[in-house]
């Protein structure tokens, strides 16, 4: 089992390694041919996407198993038709969150491709920005290319999911089911689509998840290093993210994998302060790199007024006013719901903010409520496991909660945290501990038949 597990694992790391692969020789490609012009390359950048797609196309039905690769295959048309659309045809209809933010981070992506001298400058587009300015610098401000690689981000997020519900007891028709939520949420469609940096964090995030799964059954340190150092550079690009890592610790100090039980683990308790402290020094010796979203906090007024602040035509919780740090606290169950489930009916504006709901609050909400509800049919390893995963997705919504203000925003933020609760509504999908138990004395049966039957006849030979 164990071994299969491990190929079908080696199968996702290979299809990631030539879908990007592929990816670093088109931008070869295309930094070979720059000096053509402007002109020539927004045509030249559409036909190396649709070059790449195919491509990519090839590995996954090469790699995966028919419905897993049709899922695969979908999600990534469904992504870059996106990216055309956006591009293309947004006066007939602009796609959610696409528009000023988008068109910042894309300005400074094309002033940092011209000026390399920006990377060690504080502009507004952040480091997502200098990331893509870095590619303009390369292969010229190709848009489309750029959206598309954004698309990839989204696509490599599904296919490290799929190394998640792996691990998991899971039916294939569930696994399937679980893979398609991750492959077709909408807004994770769209997000993963538009010139933003949601999907660059939600990827990094993703790959902290795995490892935080992989930790949960191999109790392996290098696991931990995984999962908070991918956090650590989920946080360059919004350091609100850092409120997974802690969650994450929390759990590396409060759960023993080897016992699978929680309680201090004093084994591993000195490595995890080695780590921290070394984690603390290199976030405080770099505060403007991890930590630069939370240098508008200056004083606990600074907390009050974020918390105050409301922005946006989606905005919720109007009446409710923060006024010190009780109210934050009390408040703070109800600034976590909203989060997860904006837009409310009662603050429905269109029918935009319908879809928004049933489409994506109810998923973030459901996936947690299933959890609960399945909780005690549940094996006690995935009882486990789900309760990590609680505490990691409490911690950082209460987090996004507490400076979050506006569906808008809401739903932007909640999609980096799509493996976290994507994890969780699998955990409810799992086989029960008396279909577990059913299967392991099946095989148990099973493997003594098969040594009666190969066993030799010893008193056949004495006569």
């Amino acid at each position: 089992m164990r071994e299969s597990l491990n190929a079908m694992g080696r199968t996702s790391s290979t299809a990631i390694a030539m879908i990007w692969g592929s990816w670093l020789a088109l931008v070869l490609l295309l930094a070979l041919i720059k000096p053509l012009g402007p002109e020539i390359q927004g045509v030249i950048g559409e036909v190396a996407v649709v070059i790449h797609m195919a491509v990519t196309l090839l590995v996954i039905s090469q790699l995966f198993a028919k419905r897993i690769a049709l899922i695969l295959a979908l999600s990534l048309v469904l992504r870059t038709a996106l990216v055309f659309w956006d591009l293309n045809f947004r006066d007939v209809f602009l796609l959610t969150n696409s528009g000023a933010d988008t068109e910042m981070f894309y300005y400074w992506a094309v002033e940092v491709g011209e000026d390399l001298g920006l990377l060690s400058a504080d502009i507004r587009g952040g480091a997502f920005s200098k990331m893509f300015g870095l590619l303009f610098y390369l292969t010229g401000p190709i848009r489309v290319f750029a959206q598309y690689t954004n698309a990839l981000f989204g696509l490599t997020s599904v296919i490290l999911i799929h190394q998640i519900l792996i691990q998991l007891p899971l039916r294939d028709r569930s696994a399937q089911r679980a893979l398609a939520l991750a492959a077709f949420l909408p807004n994770a469609l769209v997000l993963s689509a538009i010139f933003l940096r949601e999907s660059v964090i939600a990827l990094l995030v993703t790959i902290s998840v795995v490892s935080f799964v992989r930790w949960y059954q191999s109790g392996s340190f290098r696991h931990i290093v995984v999962a908070i150092g991918s956090v650590l550079s989920a946080s360059i690009f919004h350091a609100g993210v850092i409120a997974v890592g802690l969650g994450m610790i929390f759990v590396f100090l409060a759960y023993q994998p080897g016992k699978g039980r929680f309680g201090p683990g004093w084994k591993t308790v000195p490595y995890l302060i080695l780590f921290a402290a070394i984690v603390f020094l290199v976030a405080t010796r770099y505060p403007d790199l991890f930590l630069g979203k939370f240098e508008q906090v200056k004083s606990g007024e600074d907390v009050i007024d974020i918390a105050n602040f409301r922005g946006g035509g989606s905005k919720y919780l109007t009446d409710v006013e923060v006024q010190s740090y009780g109210d934050l606290v009390r408040y703070g169950p109800l600034r976590s719901l909203y989060f997860l489930a904006a837009p409310l009916p009662w603050d429905f504006r269109g029918l935009t903010d319908v879809f928004a709901f049933l489409f994506d609050s109810v998923f973030y909400l459901g996936s947690v409520i299933a959890f609960l509800l399945q909780y005690r049919r549940l094996a006690a390893s995935e009882r486990a496991l789900g309760i990590g995963v609680l505490v990691v997705i409490l911690v950082s919504v209460t987090v996004f909660g507490a400076g979050v203000s506006n569906s808008g925003t809401a739903l932007r933020h909640r999609f980096k945290l799509l493996a976290l609760f994507l994890t969780l509504a699998a955990l409810a999908m799992t086989k029960s501990r008396s279909e577990l138990s059913m299967v392991h004395r099946s095989t148990r049966s099973n493997q003594r038949l098969l040594e009666t039957a190969g066993a030799p006849n010893h008193e056949a030979d004495n006569e």
